[in-house]
């Protein structure tokens, strides 16, 4: 019988009995790493509100992460240096760490080689996703933290029989389950391992100790419904109700998301999954590790199939699994509910290097080398195969490197800073909300506005989360429509419509971060219709108001004048629709970041066009380079819609206008002077510029202070 999972070799040797010193130099390595890319404050993502709930004892989004809450606060309790956001971030690149070091442990299980665990660890360590998910405020290092510990107590009792391992697994698959539900997607391949394992009567018996190790540490959950009683600032869900509880764990508001794509999509998701990275497909596999390295991983799977078709098939199964999960998961995010199966191939990867080390081996045999200098050959090869690891770690570095990453915490500040005193912000979709939550609540700037959510005013379930914001001094009045039976989500606007009259005009009422999805549900489109959005500044953030724009600039003139004509094209060559005549530029006092306030002057040949025109704006330098973020946009982006959209229709287009758009300058830049560039979109489309081809215009550099100062 081929003992588990030693690939064959024709050199004779004991097998090492552990693999500590690898298993610690992975992880070590890999924090080493992480560290030095570790984001300095809040990402952007769901990373501003998991620090805000740990930090407020609060109740995240679904399934509420009650282990990792508890162990957060814990964290950030016992730290007794930085910011919480660093401290959150910090804990992450620990778990991620201990997940490597872990996975190292997992590989030297299957292939009883010290260099290949090392050497798999260290490639999983480095891979794309995982590294990204390492160095920010997330809940996927952890959760890998859990899933390879229980694998490598899954497989130190498979080699052993010792029931304390099987009793260790079962405790931390039940930990696992109080983290992420994603657990669930390993129990085909542990059944089927325990089941086909030379211990199995040792698991039947057992059993009846396993089931309660798992389940006891379900309790945890009870974290959810005892935080929510206490009525944090962040309660999402607010599931201190049976009902609420349930839907939170559940994820129920997440389910619309799974296996609903039809069947002929599936070759479109695995191109998605499995297809070259490009602008246009993210590649999820091969963008991890490179393709060559995917030839290793597929030498190692080959090889471990052949020698213990047991240890293939059990890490086939969680593969599969996983895979075929994330493949019908329809969200952004989904690159990092990957991570599984990249271990996974992490793990083939360690079997291919085995390989080539036999192989090695056997070819010093074949041309035979003197067998007193085999050792030493191959160990220099065994150390040039260490380079692989760090082979990726320097192609990803730059994609992972948060260091530098201060975007979400001054755009948090920035939109805190432009709002009115005694402010009401209706938050939408997570990107820009979820910021904003950590800077109001973590670092309590602008204790004077008040934040609450579009879903909070309109889902019945969360009603309370409306009423309590009375204490605050918002007027509520929950009106008698939420108290009819069967409502759906577009008849419950009513609340969000009652809100609006009894608070404009008492207090400024701005929404942030209303998607165009959001924006065109009848629910919501029904709601605004009846007001203005006043897009004023560069964020994504509109103030509500009853009172028309003043948009007729009269007899007032630009700073500077210029004459800029947009148009379309017609068969004479550019037919005029638009005409820019000139801009006031100027430093603006607000806060501690660098604000300037732009307005534009312009004159409408096509009112119709007018209505539908967009003005974008971007910084740039002389020649119109930008600042890239890590997806490949302009650091600095603005659009809003001309006019403030002439109040969706309900305003008259004058033929001069003057509009007015505060903007901030993100952290970074060369050190160059920056400028203002403008464009008009219609459409979809460019409008092209009379006398250039470029479709942007560039105004004045912005005086004085251009950048900002990485904040603390």
């Amino acid at each position: 019988m081929v003992s588990a999972g030693v690939v064959s070799d024709e050199v004779v040797r004991p097998a090492p009995r552990h693999a500590g010193w690898a298993a610690l130099a992975a992880g070590l390595a890999a924090l080493v790493v992480y560290v030095l890319t570790l984001a300095p404050s809040i990402y952007w993502g769901d990373s501003p509100e998991l620090t805000a709930a740990a930090y407020v004892g609060g109740v995240p989004h679904p399934t509420g992460y009650p282990l990792y809450m508890l162990l957060a606060r814990a964290f950030l309790r016992g730290i007794p240096f930085s910011t919480p956001a660093y401290q959150m971030n910090l804990l992450s690149a620990l778990s991620a760490a201990a997940a490597v070091g872990f996975t190292a442990l997992i590989v030297f299980h299957v292939t009883r080689s010290r260099a290949a665990a090392l050497i798999g660890a260290l490639l999983f360590a480095f891979g794309t996703t995982f590294w990204g998910q390492a160095v920010i405020a997330e809940v996927y290092a952890f959760h890998l933290t859990l899933v390879t510990a229980l694998l490598a107590a899954v497989l130190a009792w498979d080699r052993r029989g010792d029931r304390r391992w099987l009793r260790a697994a079962a405790v931390l698959y039940g930990l696992g389950f109080t983290h992420h539900l994603m657990s669930v997607l390993l129990l085909p391949g542990l059944l089927f391992f325990a089941l086909t394992s030379r211990h199995r009567r040792q698991f039947m018996r057992e059993l009846w100790v396993c089931l309660p190790l798992c389940l006891v540490p379900l309790l945890l959950y009870a974290y959810l419904p005892v935080r929510a009683q206490a009525d944090p600032p962040l309660n999402w869900g607010d599931p201190r109700t049976w009902p609420n509880f349930l839907d939170h764990v559940s994820g129920s508001q997440y389910r619309g998301f799974m296996f609903h794509r039809p069947f002929e999509t599936m070759g479109a998701q695995l191109a998605r999954y499995a297809g070259a990275p490009s602008p246009a497909n993210p590649g999820f596999l091969i963008a991890q590790y490179g393709g060559a390295m995917l030839l290793l991983a597929l030498l190692g799977l080959l090889s471990l199939a052949r020698t213990n078709r047991r240890l293939a098939a059990f890490t086939g199964l969680i593969y599969g699994a996983v895979t075929l999960w994330a493949m019908n998961y329809t969200i952004p995010d989904v690159d990092a509910y990957y991570i599984p199966s990249h271990l996974i191939v992490a793990v083939w990867m360690g079997c291919g290097v085995r390989q080539l080390v036999v192989w090695v081996r056997r070819g010093w045999k074949r041309l035979q080398v003197a067998p007193e200098k085999r050792p030493t050959m191959t160990a220099i090869v065994t150390a040039a195969l260490l380079l692989l690891p760090f082979s990726v770690a320097s192609a990803n570095w730059e994609l992972n490197d948060r260091s530098a990453e201060w975007s979400a915490i001054t755009y948090a500040r920035a939109a805190l800073d432009a709002l009115r005193p005694n402010a009401l912000v209706v938050g939408g979709v997570d990107d820009p909300y979820f910021p904003v939550l950590y800077t109001r609540f973590v670092e309590n700037r602008r204790p004077d506005v008040i934040l609450t959510n579009v879903f909070d005013l309109v889902l019945p379930q969360r009603m309370r989360l409306t009423s309590r914001l009375a204490a605050q001094g918002l007027t509520v009045r929950l009106p008698e429509c939420i108290l009819k039976p069967g409502r759906e989500i577009h008849e419950d606007n009513c609340v969000l419509r009652q809100l609006l009259k009894d608070n404009l005009g008492a207090r400024p009422v701005y929404v942030l971060g209303l998607s165009e999805k959001i924006e065109a549900m009848p629910w919501m489109k029904s709601v605004t219709d009846g007001y203005y959005l006043v897009k004023q500044s560069s964020l994504p953030l509109s103030e509500v108001t009853a009172r028309q724009p003043i948009l007729d600039s009269g007899d007032q003139r630009p700073e500077v004048a210029t004459s800029v004509v947009f148009g379309g094209k017609g068969p004479r060559g550019l037919v005029p629709k638009l005409e820019f005549t000139g801009f006031d530029l100027r430093p603006l006092e607000r806060g501690d970041l660098p604000w300037y306030r732009v307005r534009a002057y312009w004159r409408t040949l096509d009112p119709a066009l007018a209505r539908k025109a967009e003005v974008r704006m971007v910084l740039a330098d002389a020649e119109g380079n930008y600042q890239l973020d890590a997806d490949g946009s302009s650091n600095f982006y603005s659009s809003h819609p001309l006019g403030y959209g002439f109040g969706a229709g309900k305003q008259a287009v004058p033929e001069r206008l003057r509009e007015v758009t505060d903007i901030y300058v993100p952290p970074g830049g060369s050190g160059r002077p920056l400028y203002v560039w403008l464009a008009v979109v219609v459409d979809g489309q460019f409008l092209p510029v009379r006398g250039q081809e470029s479709f942007y215009v560039r105004l004045a550099p912005l005086p004085g202070r251009a950048v900002t100062p990485n904040p603390s």
